[in-house]
């Protein structure tokens, strides 16, 4: 079949900043070598068919509702094109990504931003976006998920290490040092069930922004962990699961501190380690079934931007 688009998102994290972002404090994102892939083909076949790793679904009524893991998928279609059956007809579109679902490394901001694209390429004909483009998708991305922050979206489109505040975005260089470690638990919260029925906290939240903004003048990676654990824990949003993994760890002097990231169900956590224990750490990790975020920092963006 004959290629019509093709882009890959890269996936995320949120470093610090997590929920005070919600607010406009600073937050720190980065983007990672992992991609989601999108792909657009000509097609022989009437209506709109979707392939993810997950299932096939030949969409050809309007009406007709997609199997439960491609639902998002085709309320995004509906918000972004409008009639998609109508752009899109004898179309295929392949979704695939590199990463696991509960590793919480961004598919549902990197489907948006994906189809965004398509949006924007094929039939906005933009070549270059600015970051009023961007801050354009972040609201889109926010409406269409009834809150959020929409930074996962800017972080992907960008690339690299981002810096965002409530109405500017910075890229900042920065390496990940030896101590730190990122892990994957399994342990998956969908972000828009976290944001439900809470209303955090103001003086938190603008502590958490204190905290990134120190991070970014002196780079004190062991600091920031430290207070955003303590800060996040008052917020209500660590697990007990992590207390009990950071307890256990600190008192063995694996570690020195922990934090969740991003909403904070505990899918993946930032460890401060202390590299002569690191080997024995790394054991205990496999053994109970979690593992390790080994990609690397990516400057790759999603689209082609003129700031």
């Amino acid at each position: 079949m004959n290629l019509i688009y093709h882009t890959q998102i890269p996936a995320k994290l949120i470093l610090f900043g997590e929920w005070g972002v919600l607010k406009g404090y600073p937050a720190l994102g980065v983007a990672l070598e992992k991609f989601f892939e999108c792909r657009l083909e000509e097609s022989s076949k009437e209506g709109l068919q979707i392939e993810s790793p997950e299932c096939i679904f030949h969409w050809l009524k309007e009406e007709e509702k997609a199997p439960e893991f491609l639902v998002n998928t085709q309320k995004a279609l509906n918000y972004i094109f409008q009639k998609p059956l109508h752009k899109l007809n004898k179309k295929k579109l392949i979704l695939k990504r590199n990463w696991k679902l509960s590793e919480g490394l961004g598919s549902s901001s990197a489907l948006f931003l994906a189809l965004l694209s398509i949006d924007q390429t094929l039939f906005k004909n933009k070549p270059l976006f600015s970051k009023n483009d961007l801050y354009a998708f972040k609201k889109q991305l926010i409406d269409f998920q009834k809150g959020g922050s929409g930074f996962d979206l800017l972080i992907q489109a960008c690339g690299g290490f981002l810096k965002t505040t409530l109405n500017e975005i910075d890229r900042e260089k920065i390496e990940l040092p030896e101590e730190l470690l990122l892990i994957h638990t399994g342990h998956k919260m969908k972000t828009n069930e976290a944001l439900k029925n809470r209303e955090p906290n103001e003086r938190i939240l603008s502590e958490i922004g204190k905290s990134t903004e120190n991070f970014i003048k002196h780079r004190n990676w062991e600091v920031c962990i430290h207070e955003h654990y303590e800060l996040l824990k008052m917020l209500g949003v660590v697990p007990d699961f992590v207390s009990s993994l950071k307890d256990e760890w600190s008192e063995k002097g694996w570690i020195t501190c922990l934090k969740t990231t991003g909403a904070g169900g505990g899918d993946t956590l930032m460890l401060w380690t202390k590299p002569k224990h690191q080997e024995t750490l790394l054991k205990d990790i496999k053994q109970k079934g979690y593992w390790i975020e080994s990609a690397k920092p990516t400057s790759q963006s999603a689209f082609h931007l003129d700031f």
